[in-house]
């Protein structure tokens, strides 16, 4: 209230400061845009006049350092964008071709406020964690046999009270044997939702705990998914503490 009556008593004031605040120019509220590298369109441009030049100059020149456009836009972040445009004028003016790289104006620039640094993922979105690029391994047939056995006899603590007398793993399948076969009542339904769906409220979690209690199980083997079939038996007679 009194803020409101001081305004009211004072509009001369208030119209000073608005007409302060309202006349600065945008450059004094943001920070100065940073140049990348040329935007993909004009550096596909720039590098194929590079290369034309460096073929008409009938010297023994090496092709300018590729541009990171297409998929190598896509999965690099403006720090390496940086860097290989800076690559790029540095072979420019070595091999005596500046006058290309003048050419470009600043509507032809990429320009940013924060440049990224992050690791790019496979879906081109940031990638938090290391990308792992080795090849899962083959399960044998022994360890695949062990690790079910251990799922059987600890399955009343690895699923709970309320799954594990409606369901019940049976094997490991796959190329990799990295999914879990799990039977299950037909006429019963999981916390999460489905057999075969998950609910897209918190119960889901329900399953991610299954999960990480099956592989917990069986470390250092790991399921990457957990299939359910239906079978018909009688439930009642599975009996887990």
């Amino acid at each position: 209230m009194v803020q409101s009556q001081y305004l009211r008593t004072k509009p001369g004031l208030f119209g000073r400061l608005c007409a302060i605040v309202f006349s600065a120019p945008a450059a004094a509220w943001s920070k100065p845009m940073q140049e990348i590298c040329p935007l993909p369109i004009h550096w596909h441009r720039v590098h194929m006049a590079l290369s034309e030049a460096a073929v008409a100059a009938d010297r023994k020149i090496p092709p300018p350092p590729t541009p990171l456009i297409l998929s190598g836009w896509n999965f690099t972040n403006d720090v390496v964008k940086h860097e290989r445009w800076r690559q790029t004028v540095a072979w420019a003016e070595k091999w005596g071709f500046a006058g290309i790289i003048q050419e470009l104006t600043p509507e032809m620039m990429h320009r940013v406020e924060h440049p990224t640094a992050y690791d790019i993922g496979p879906m081109g979105g940031p990638m938090h964690l290391p990308w792992n690029y080795e090849p899962r391994p083959i399960v044998s047939n022994a360890d695949a046999e062990h690790a079910v056995n251990l799922l059987q006899a600890d399955w009343g603590k690895i699923a709970g009270p309320d799954l594990c007398n409606i369901t019940r793993p049976l094997r490991l399948t796959g190329k990799k044997r990295r999914k879990l076969l799990v039977g299950v009542d037909p006429s019963a339904t999981p916390p999460w939702g489905t057999w075969t769906a998950l609910t897209t409220g918190p119960e889901r979690r329900s399953f991610t705990r299954f999960r990480a209690a099956v592989n917990a199980t069986i470390d250092p083997l790991m399921v990457d998914h957990i299939d359910f079939v239906h079978e018909e038996r009688d439930w009642s007679r599975d009996e887990h503490s």
